[in-house]
């Protein structure tokens, strides 16, 4: 069984593709039983702020490599 997962809403969608994708396009992930992610969102965002973070981090480790 598959199910569309967003925040703490979780709705039973089976193996219908066009019910799938309208969940997906709707900012629901697809999982399966055991809550493993099949699918993610294609129009989920991510916060610049937590962009950001990631950039300085990946700067700081790109810098720790080199030496």
């Amino acid at each position: 069984m598959i199910y569309a997962v967003k925040g703490n809403k979780v709705y039973q969608v089976g193996e219908n593709p066009a019910m799938q994708e309208d969940f997906l396009n709707r900012g629901y992930d697809l999982t399966d039983e055991s809550g493993k992610i099949l699918k993610h969102s294609p129009v989920k965002t991510v916060p610049y702020s937590q962009y950001a973070q990631v950039l300085a981090e990946l700067e700081v480790l790109r810098e720790a490599k080199k030496k």
